[in-house]
Parts: C-alpha cells; structure tokens; sequence
C-alpha cells in the first residue's frame, strides 16, 4: 500500500519535476471539483434525487480524472488508478452515503498518486476531508446524541444567524451546513502545515485565524441569506413566476429560470454555502503557487507507515460492526400482539359493493398482515388487565378519548416489566375538554392524548405537521442505523410515513428516522382544516432534519413513538410491509433497544481514536486503509443485518400450524418497473386492483425481488407491463411457482410486450402475433377501446372493460377462453401448468384505476364492471384450486343492453363500444361467445360457468 501511495511530504533532495511546488491550474480545478463532489454525494447540497446525485457525482468525477492525469505514467499509479475507479464506481452505487462519499475520496487518492508534491498534496488532502466527512457521517447516523447534538449546534448556527439578520431561522444539522464545516475545520488545520504563508510560527498562527475567519464568515452569509428564504419566496417576481397561467389552448412554454430558480428556495440553498466554501479553498490554493517554495521533508520510516496504516484499517473494520451489525434476527412467530379498539381509527377493510379511496378502511387488515408472520393480534376495547396478560407489544393509533383511571398505570407497569408500547400520533391534535373547550395547557395538562402516555419519557408529539419536500418523503428519509432500517432505502415510501406530527426528542430518547428535507408547519387553532397551519415554508418554521419516529428505554422494556400512523394503515401497508415486519418484531423481542448505552459508547470511542489515529500519522495509505475498511465492514454488516431482520410473510400457514385454505397471500411485482404509477391511487396507479384483490380475502404487498423463497408462501403473483425484463433465473422461478400450484396473471399489451415476451413464450403465450409474424415484419391489428362480454346469465350479460386490448394467442387446445373479440381474437385466456394456473390479458391499464375503480368511487361510464369482473375471476381461479366456490354475478351488477359508448376518463374518439356501429371496418364484438372451452388439463379442472353448462 505504501508503494502506491507514497510519501507526499516534498521532492527527493536534488530532483525537481516542473511545478513540484506549484500546484497548477488544472489540479486546483481538479481538487476544487472533487470537493464539491464529496459535497453533493453526502446530500450537503440539498435533495436530489439519488440517481441525479450520483450521476453528477460520476459525471464529475470523470472530470476530476481528466483534470489530474498522472504526470508521472508509472505502471504502479495506472493500475492503481485503475482499481480505484472500479472500487469507486461500486462504492458510489451503494445506497449508504457514507459508501457514497468514500468513493470519491478513492478516487481523488488514486489520481494523486500520478502527481507531484504539492499538486498530489492538494488532491491527497481533499480525498482526506472525504474520508473524515464520511466518519462523521457514520457516527452521525448511527450515535443518537450526537445526531442531537449536531441538531442542536444547527439550530444555535440558525439563532446566530438570525440575530444578526433578525429574520428568524430554525434548522438542524443538514441546513446548519456541519458537512461544510467538518471538511473546512480539516482545511484549515492543513493550513498550518501547507507553505502559505512562509513557516513562520507567529504568521501561521496569523494564517490560520485570517482562514477560520473566512471561513465562518462565508458560513454566516449563507445562513444570513437562508434566512431571507421565505421573504424571497414572496417576491413579487416569484409570486408572478408561480401564479401566471398559460394561454388557452397553447401548450405551456417551459418554466422560466425564476420558477426553476423558485423550486431551489430553500431546498437546494445549501448548494450556496459549498459555493462560498470552494472559494475559500480556491484562494488558499491560488495564494499557494506564489508562496515560497516547499522545504524538502525527510520520509517517514515504512515500518511506521504500514503500523499506521494496520491500525486505521482494524478500527474502520471494527467501528461499524459495533453499530451496524445485528445478528439476532427476532421472530413474530407466535406472539401476541394488543391493538387498542378506541381512538381516531376504525377496523374496517373494503367490503364488496363498496368503492373508492374512503372505502378502503384504516386497520382492519392489521390482525391478517400479523397472522402471516405468524403472530396473533387481539383488539382490545379497554386494554384490560386479563388482555394485557402475555402480550409481547401494545400499539396504540391516534388514541383520542380521555383514559380511564387504570389503564395509564396498567400500561407503564407492562413496559416497565419488559413489554413495548408503540404510540402513534397525528398532527395538529389539541383535545377538547368535557365542556367542548380546547384542553388548557397553560395548566400542565397535555393537549392530546398520546402526550399522556408518553409522560414517561423524553418524546413529545408536537402541535404541527410535518410536511416533506417530495410527496411520501422520498430521497429525503435519514434513517439511524437499527435493525428495522437497515438496508431499507428511500427510493419508495418503504417506510409508510406521511404527513403526521414531528416528535420533539431530547436525550435519554433517540432518534430512529427522521425527514432531512421538510419542514415542520405550526400548527392553528383557529384553522378548519384540521388545524393544520398554511402547508408551505414560513419564517420560523423548523427546516429540516424532522423527527419522524423515536424510542426510549423504560424499565425493562421500551417506547416507540411515530408522528404519523400512515404506515399501519390497509392502503399504505402493501408498500411498506418490510419495514412494518422488522418493527412489530422488534416490539415483541424481549432484549430491549437494539443499541444499548455500551455499544454507542463503544462506537463513539472507536470512531474519535480513528479519526485521532488519520489526523496524527497524516499518511496517505493510512486513509485509503481506512477508506475500504468501513466501505468494505459497513456495507457487510448492513447486508447480514438486511438478510437477518427481513421476514417473509406466509400464505399457506396459520398461526396455530394448520394450512391455510386458501392461501390469502398475493404479490404484485415491483421488481421489474411494471408500466403504472407507483403513487397507487393515480390513474395509472393499481390501488384499485389491491382493492378488489382485498375485498376477495387476499393480503396484497408489493414483491420487492423475485425470489423462489418469496413466491413459495404465496398464491397468486401478478405482473403489470413490465419494463425490465425477466432473467432466466427469474423465467424458472415463475413457472416452478405456478406448476408447485401457483396463479399467474400478466396485463400486457403489445406496445409493452417486450420484456415479458421470453416469460411469456415459456408459459406457452404470445401477444398481438406469433414470432413467426414478427420475423416477417408484419403488424398486428390494435383492438383499442372495447367492452367485450365474459358472463351470460341468459337475461342478462356481464362485461368487461378493455382500455387497449391486443389479441392473446394461446396453443394450448384446453386453454379456457375469458373473453374474445368477435372476429375471434381471444382477449383473456387461461391454462393450467402443473397444479397452478396461468391467466393473461392482452391489454397494459387493463388493471389501473382508469379502467377499473376512481378514487372518488365514483363509476366508469355509470358501471363497475371491471370489478365485478375481477370479484368472479378471482372467485374462478379459487374454485380451480379448490380453495373456494365460483360467484356469479347478479342482473343488478352487469352492465345494461345497451353499455355506455365512451369512457369519461378517455374522450379518444377511437374508443368504442360493442353497440357503436362500425366506423373503420374493425369487426365489433355484439354478442358474447355461444359457449367457453369447458376443461383444463390436470387433475383439478376449472369448474364450468353458466354460460357453459
């Protein structure tokens, strides 16, 4: 290691190489870019999305490479170099921000490496504050006091700035700018060494004031024109960018400079302050080249470089294993978990004949969602002293009526004697008394009752509403290391939260996730909706770094707290059920928090020796050590606690042992970027289909990989238009799961076959042609908008509703025929492979809200037809895996004589109906199908319908 990172201290005696002593202009752009590099992949700028971060990051990157060409082309440093971006590239694709920030540092080492003297020093010395700002990063995310002490030093950088401008100014650590300061406090300490100015004692103890100065007063401007934030939000040149609408009929021109400019303000302010901080580096390494030349330093001794170097590398191996590293994996198998009856709340989920958003019901799938983990749910009406008796956990959502005398003790006493609480809260929640009178404060009462039970502790639910950045929190989650967030990323709302309450955390308390980007608006008394204040970002808002969950210690057991009761509800569940999983395993394990005290002191103190260990032996190899020691230890321990704490739920048995029939557990793949909106209740979003799949007795979640141990435990998988393709792994995985008695549905067109073709061929499908058709380069013919019958009840028809349909080909001769087209294009078919079933439909938004259910519950052309399909389907395929009776539908469910002509949701004149007369010679469906294929191969055949018999 030394050998490729050699000494960096000046030139051998006797040897010049041009500019050794004068860093050139292209290595201060390089080293100057490389610092803000390390700025943006930290998210010390402000939100980004994480691919953008990391795309300029590498974009970037490849710039600093460029610019700091070695000088010195020796094999060595090439191959090194060459290792480097490769190591930097895995690094930078890690979704650990600390991995992030290291990889930038390897690569700024790596290019050092081809430099000479003061130019490698420059670049060496900038990789250095990446690493360290890495180190803080991990401790500060992993060490809750410090997470509450870098908060408090922002918030008292905020005050500051705020009596200077008189504007007032609330933040935390991410707007504060501490990633700024921790890598110009390492700067400014490198000054004392650099040769600017001359080493005179007496002036470089001048030098460094005059820089520390510097640099704080480019911090203090920041923040001083952060705080004019909002003011200049209401800048009529804003207001005016924001509020003129386009012309009639014209297509509205791109957003001007000002209202891009106006989504900056204050999100991605930060960026000002790295701005201002380049520029102080910027003249440091100018004032350099016109300093005295770099007296020749005597080389310290190898064996002292390599002792150096052993041991930053052990203590960056072993620091993240005492915070990041989880190895007991608690299970729910089991366990007794109390819901309280009473609160804000109901336990309803959707009912058949009942539709739209409200209909979807708030806890009622809490007890099934538990039982597939294996743990018993009991809701309680009074939290009784016999209900209590043996739990593991009490949850508590949104309580809201006063408590009885008893149950406040009764619930202390249960934590204290080593169970857990978990209290959700809501935001902007002030009871009223008795006499309808908001609750008087001023009196030493709380103001709602979650506040009341949590008494105890160090964790309030504020009067406010924590609002983020970008809907759902996503890219904006800090999660601190914990067994229930590790490896869970913020690319979705994997972590259920929306707009709830911040929590007001001081220590014993901690910390467990928190939204870096959002802010916390007060909260109304006089407002009428739901006292929530103005929704946007005002002058003494708390900016950033909200408190979204804590926990502390009680007695024996322990206090969880959330802001926001999102996640535990029907609609959000299916999203983020992993991490729902780890947290109410986490409540029933009996060992306490998952960091004791000894741990984060143990943590702390291996962190401060490595950083005291970098900064004392100054040596280049000692960094890159420490460098791929944490990435290499953080991204292990984060990757065995992920595999440890992740639970799959499990469809085909109860919690008592015994099978469950059926098996209720249904997927809709999310690992292949399906064709429709992850927002679910979007017109192309799917919360319709979780719906209808939940009022037939299913519990949807979200399939995150495609794995055999997943689709083992469950029945039904169904893929929307998929955009990546499948793998041949995955192409196996799906047909061993349905011929082991699985059912697969697949909703695709063929403008989005392509990634699901080679799954399809292999279940013996094709859509729109055959490959011999497409070889020949021939099109297929587009159905478009269509209703096509699938029930015939004799007096009465049901139908059903296409929003593009393309033909199903299907050679199988015992396949079953759902729905076709006149002319004969089969639309809907079904076939068994093995013991499991197979339906595919030639049409991508077959399944999206469009088609199928609006949000307001409002009907499609006067009808729910597509519901009502999908309550008889999953009732056939149920019938077909003797696990349940085939339903029909009734003359009131079906579509009239004479079906609506055009939907309201889509004015293309090019959708139709069966009784729309023939306007481009396309044949029109006017009469459902004389009979269906009756049989399926196998052992366990279809029941017929009606209209077969």
């Amino acid at each position: 290691m030394s050998s490729s990172l050699p000494e960096t201290s000046g030139t051998a005696p006797g040897k010049e190489y041009p500019g050794a002593n004068d860093p050139a202009a292209s290595t201060i752009v390089a080293a100057l870019l490389g610092l803000l590099c390390v700025w943006i992949v930290a998210g010390s700028t402000g939100v980004l999305a994480h691919s953008f971060r990391r795309g300029i990051t590498l974009a970037a990157l490849v710039g600093v490479v460029l610019l700091a060409w070695p000088v010195r082309k020796r094999f060595a440093s090439l191959v090194w170099l060459a290792a480097s971006i490769a190591i930097a590239l895995s690094l930078l694709a890690s979704p650990l921000v600390p991995l992030n920030i290291l990889a930038v540092a390897v690569v700024l080492l790596a290019v050092s490496c081809g430099q000479e003297s003061l130019n490698r020093l420059t670049l060496q010395r900038i990789a250095e504050a990446a690493v360290l700002l890495a180190i803080y990063r991990i401790a500060l995310t992993s060490i809750p006091r410090l997470w509450l002490l870098a908060d408090t030093t922002g918030g008292l950088l905020g005050s500051l700035a705020a009596a200077i401008t008189r504007q007032p100014l609330r933040i935390g650590a991410t707007f504060g700018g501490l990633d700024f300061l921790v890598v110009m406090l390492f700067l400014v300490g490198w000054c004392r060494r650099a040769p600017y100015p001359p080493r005179v004692p007496r002036q470089s103890v001048r030098s460094i004031a005059i820089l520390l100065s510097a640099v704080l007063l480019c911090h203090l401007l920041y923040l001083a024109i952060l705080s004019f934030a909002p003011a200049i939000l209401q800048a009529d040149c804003m207001q005016l960018a924001a509020t003129v609408p386009p012309t009639a009929g014209a297509t509205p021109p791109p957003p001007g400079w000002i209202s891009q400019l106006r989504t900056m303000i204050p999100w991605n302010m930060p960026l000002l302050a790295a701005f201002l901080q380049m520029g102080v580096v910027a003249a440091l390494l100018v004032r350099m080249r016109s300093a005295s030349p770099l007296p020749s330093l005597k080389k310290r001794h190898a064996a002292f470089r390599f002792a150096i170097a052993g041991l930053a590398l052990v203590l960056a191996v072993v620091a993240p294993i005492s915070i990041a590293w989880f190895p007991h994996a608690p299970s729910l198998h089991g366990k007794k978990i109390v819901f309280y009856e009473k609160g804000f709340l109901n336990w309803l989920k959707a009912e058949h004949g009942q539709y739209g958003r409200l209909t979807v019901g708030m806890y009622g799938l809490a007890p099934t969602f538990l039982a597939s983990y294996g743990a018993n749910a009991l809701v309680s009406a009074d939290l009784s002293a016999a209900d209590l008796e043996g739990a593991d956990a009490v949850v508590l959502l949104f309580p809201n009526e006063p408590w009885h005398d008893d149950q406040l003790p009764r619930l202390r006493k249960f934590v204290e004697n080593g169970g857990t609480l978990l209290v959700a809260g809501e935001h902007t929640i002030w009871e009223k008394e008795a006499d309808g009178s908001l609750i008087d404060i001023a009196s030493g009462k709380d103001r709602n009752r979650f506040n009341e039970v949590l008494k105890p502790t160090a964790i309030r639910v504020n009067f406010d509403s924590a609002m983020f950045t970008v809907g759902g929190w996503l890219h904006s989650y800090e999660a601190l290391a914990h067994p229930t967030s590790a490896g869970i990323t913020d690319e979705k709302n994997d972590f259920g939260v929306v707009i709830g309450a911040s929590l007001d955390v001081r220590s014993p308390a901690r910390p467990l996730l928190s939204g870096r980007f959002g802010w916390a608006s007060p909260g109304d008394q006089d407002s009428p909706r739901a006292m929530m204040g103005n929704e946007s970002y005002t002058p003494g808002d708390k900016l950033g770094d909200i408190i979204l969950v804590a926990e502390q210690s009680l007695g024996k057991g322990k206090i969880v707290a959330f802001g926001d009761p999102s996640g535990f509800t029907n609609g959000i569940t299916p999203g983020c059920y992993d991490y729902m999983a780890r947290l109410y395993s986490y409540l029933s394990d009996s060992h306490g928090v998952a960091l004791p005290t000894w741990r984060l002191w143990l943590a702390f103190s291996l962190l401060a020796v490595l950083t005291l260990v970098l900064l004392i032996g100054s040596q280049p190899a000692a960094f890159a050590a420490a460098a791929l020691g944490l990435a290499v230890s953080l991204c292990t321990c984060t990757s065995a606690t992920n595999r440890a704490w992740t639970a799959l739920p499990e469809g085909r048995i109860a919690p008592d042992g015994s099978p469950r029939v059926p098996n209720n557990l249904a997927y809709i793949d999310m690992s292949h970027l399906g064709s429709f909106s992850p927002e679910s209740w979007r017109p192309d979003g799917l919360m319709g289909l979780t719906m209808n799949l939940m009022r037939n007795g299913y519990l949807t979640l979200h399939l995150p990989e495609m794995t055999p141990e997943r689709l083992e435990r469950a029945r039904l998988l169904i893929s929307v238009a998929p955009v990546k393709p499948f793998t041949p792994r995955e192409i196996e995985t799906v047909e061993d799961f349905v011929r082991k008695g699985g059912v697969f549905i697949s909703t695709v067109g063929y403008e989005d076959v392509g990634p699901s073709k080679a799954l399809l061929a292999n279940l013996g499908f094709y859509i729109g042609q055959r490959p011999e058709d497409e070889r020949l380069g021939r099109e297929p013919q587009p159905l478009s908008f269509f209703k096509a019958p699938f029930f015939n009840g004799g007096k009465y028809m049901a139908y059903v509703r296409f929003f593009a349909g393309w033909r199903v080909i299907c050679d199988d001769p015992s396949r079953l025929v759902i729905s076709q087209y006149p002319s004969g294009e089969e639309l809907i078919v079904m076939r068994r492979l093995g013991q499991g079933l197979i339906v595919v439909v030639g049409d991508t938004f077959f399944a999206a809200n469009k088609n199928l259910e609006n949000e307001g519950g409002e009907p499609i052309d006067g009808l729910h037809e597509n519901a009502i399909f999908w309550r008889w389907l999953l009732a056939l395929l149920q019938s077909g895996m003797s696990e349940g009776q085939p339903w029909y539908p009734a003359e009131a469910d079906c579509s009239p004589a004479e079906p609506a002509a055009t939907p309201s949701a889509t004015p293309d004149p090019s959708m139709r109906s069966p009784d729309d007369p023939p306007d481009d010679g396309t044949p029109q469906p006017s009469s459902p199908p004389a009979t269906l294929p009756a049989t399926l191969p196998a052992d366990k055949p279809v029941p017929q319908t009606p209209q077969n018999k």
